[in-house]
């Protein structure tokens, strides 16, 4: 399942954000937010303590102004990024709070397509940000402790969703297309055509010929991880010796394991 699609691109001629050099912003109203996490909570937003980075909100017309804090529980991560993406994302947080605060019940914008992405420094633990409409988005810039810019986006894209879609009330789940179906079939017979190494040749399953091949349990005292890793590797090396073989163009390749389905044979499994 693909989860997110991006493109590298040049920088181009955009100018760099120009220092803040007024914080908080002159006329801009306080948003309260200091049980911003709760009313998120109760609209369907799971954030946990490594997201519940929001500190200050203000707001300005249709701009947003937040202050955001890398939490303690990951701050000893952030050497590992460029910009850390817990602290970017409680940025956003602010659009949220702004716009259950101005009394919004609707649907809420979720972030969706970022365009025109530039980091500009590195190593932020504590961000300023200003948050404006764009065209066909909001613009997104990010400054340091002393107003040196972190980071801009010429578009951050919304899309549209309720509390209930969060939430999955009102909508029906969808099942994922890969699962496990664990089908019980009787035990492979003993045919007329000689076993070759590890594959039967000529088993019925249903009816269509099969080669079947039985995976070994595994071995008394054998760490699962290693039992394990170990027996994909064995079938592996059975699938690709199947593939190869001419004679089994038109048969099923069924991988027979015994006690995987429950729980006694989790290297089968």
């Amino acid at each position: 399942m693909r989860n997110a699609v991006g493109e590298l691109a040049p920088i181009g001629s955009e100018p760099v954000p120009a220092p803040l050099s007024v914080w908080p912003p002159a006329g801009a109203v306080s948003v309260p937010v200091d049980d911003a996490y709760e009313r998120l909570a109760r609209q369907g937003y799971g954030y946990g303590p490594a997201f519940q980075g929001l500190r200050q909100v203000w707001r300005a017309g249709d701009t947003v102004y937040a202050e955001v804090e890398l939490p303690e529980v990951v701050e000893a991560d952030a050497s590992g990024f460029g910009l850390h993406p817990a602290l970017l994302d409680a940025a956003l947080h602010a659009l949220i709070t702004a716009s259950t605060d101005k009394g919004n019940g609707g649907g809420t914008g979720l972030p969706f397509v970022w365009s025109g992405v530039r980091l500009l420094a590195g190593g932020a633990r504590h961000l300023r940000v200003v948050l404006a409409p764009g065209s066909g988005g909001v613009s997104v810039a990010a400054f340091d402790g002393v107003g040196q810019p972190v980071l801009a986006a010429r578009s951050l894209v919304l899309r549209e969703a309720s509390a209930g879609e969060l939430t999955g009330t009102g909508r029906q789940v969808r099942q994922s297309l890969f699962t496990v179906d664990w089908v019980p079939l009787p035990a492979p017979q003993d045919s007329d055509t000689a076993v070759v190494q590890w594959v039967r040749h000529g088993e019925s399953v249903g009816s269509e010929a099969a080669s079947v091949a039985v995976v070994p349990a595994a071995r008394s005292g054998v760490p699962v991880p290693e039992a394990a890793q170990l027996a994909v590797a064995t079938v592996l090396g059975w699938v690709q010796e199947w593939l190869a073989d001419p004679e089994t163009d038109n048969a099923r390749l069924v991988i027979w394991t015994q006690g995987a389905a429950t729980g006694q044979d989790l290297a089968g499994a």
